[in-house]
């Protein structure tokens, strides 16, 4: 039996390697194992690695599953097999491994559990939520789970949660997760609950439930008192109520606690502001306070739009060339334009932003996705608030 085991791990070590190598390697490589393997016991087995090889998966694995019971020895052999297979894509043979595995009567509890959970997994990847979401609960529901099955399930759970837009269900078992319901700063699950919170807030919005939207911006300030995104909803609301004086207000206090979504913000100061002097006053302000390329551009364009004097396209664009260095490049001959207030320098500052436009995206620091739009989740790895301005 350990030779077998042995065998089935160096033909799966093999197979992760033969993904990632180009085809010279691969003929040297299957040279080897064919080589180095028993043939004994590949014959007595019937063990044909090189259908791995040629992704023949429903070939390999039904070999597999034949020769091998399930058993504490060979659990995670069978777990990393599955996790391969799922991450190519082979849902239907992932999810046959796990069920079969489900079926033994051999497995502990703890191993039990492990299964089960990679089971749901196994439904999401594949896209069947609900029978994710039907695994997750019964797992859930079983008594004596470990923490950390435990947390990885609560965590799909919510993920699941999150793709239906159940947001009160979502808030729900992050409150399970978080280990920090009263302390003074926010874990990642009370920064999520924020974050549906004002999902919910823009459904009441919808549905003109005005004191529900309240109640639920007082919520995600209640889990994180810095939560921009409530601020910014609740300025959306003042202007829509023409209430100028506390849109304002709200909209400097967001600015205050996220300097680096100023940009954000320009429309809205548009809104509220009617004295192009005060509107170019405030500008400066949040140009000086955090800079971005996006800023720049935003900043500019509305300086010119509202009647800025050259005095002030000067102080913008001299604090831009000392803050940003996407501005590099072009640091000479700005500098010199800037400091001796040239005729041409509206043209260099038309030409910088021509070429700044590629610069000006937004970044998220979780996954590193580029996008020209701000979203308050990203769009690839799904995380909330993780998208910063490029400087």
């Amino acid at each position: 039996m350990d030779a077998l085991f042995s065998f089935v791990v160096l033909v799966l070590l093999i197979a992760v390697i033969w993904l990632l190598i180009d085809e010279s390697l691969r003929q040297r490589l299957y040279r080897l194992a064919r080589n180095k393997v028993s043939p004994k016991l590949a014959n007595q087995y019937q063990l044909a690695f090189q259908d791995i090889f040629k992704d023949k998966h429903d070939q390999s694995v039904e070999t597999l599953l034949e020769a091998l019971e399930p058993s504490t020895q060979s659990l995670d052999l069978y777990l990393n097999l599955a996790s391969l297979l799922r991450e190519k894509g082979e849902f239907a043979q992932s999810l046959r491994i796990h069920e079969q595995l489900c079926s033994s009567a051999q497995l502990s509890e703890f191993e039990s559990q492990r299964v089960h959970l990679e089971l749901a997994c196994d439904y999401w990847s594949a896209g069947l939520l609900g029978r994710a979401e039907s695994e997750l609960n019964a797992l859930l529901e079983r008594g004596k789970l470990t923490s950390a099955i435990r947390q990885q399930a609560l965590s799909a759970l919510l993920d699941i949660k999150q793709d239906f837009s159940e947001w009160l269900a979502a808030i729900d078992i992050a409150d399970q997760l978080t280990a920090a319901k009263f302390a003074q700063e926010p874990d990642r699950w009370r920064l999520m609950q924020a974050q549906f919170c004002c999902e919910l807030a823009l459904e009441a919005q919808a549905a003109k439930d005005w004191p529900l939207m309240r109640q639920r911006l007082s919520d995600a300030l209640r889990y994180d008192p810095e939560c921009a995104r409530a601020r910014f909803i609740e300025v959306f609301q003042h202007i829509d109520e023409a209430d100028t004086r506390s849109a304002i207000i709200a909209l400097d206090d967001a600015v205050k606690r996220r300097p680096e979504l100023a940009v954000l913000s320009l429309d809205l100061y548009v809104q509220c502001l009617h004295d192009p002097e005060a509107f170019n006053q405030k500008l400066m302000s949040l140009v000086e306070a955090k800079l971005s390329v996006s800023l720049l551009l935003e900043a500019t364009h509305l300086l010119q739009k509202q009647g800025g004097s050259d005095a002030q396209l000067v102080r913008l664009w001299q604090h831009a060339v000392v803050e940003l260095n996407a501005l590099t490049a072009w640091r000479p001959i700005l500098e010199l334009a800037l400091d001796e207030h040239r005729l041409e320098l509206n043209h260099l500052v038309s030409a910088s932003m021509q070429a700044l436009k590629s610069d000006a995206y937004w970044l998220c620091e979780n996954c590193g996705h580029k996008t020209q739009e701000h979203h308050w989740r990203c769009t690839t790895c799904r995380h909330w608030d993780s998208l910063k301005p490029s400087c």
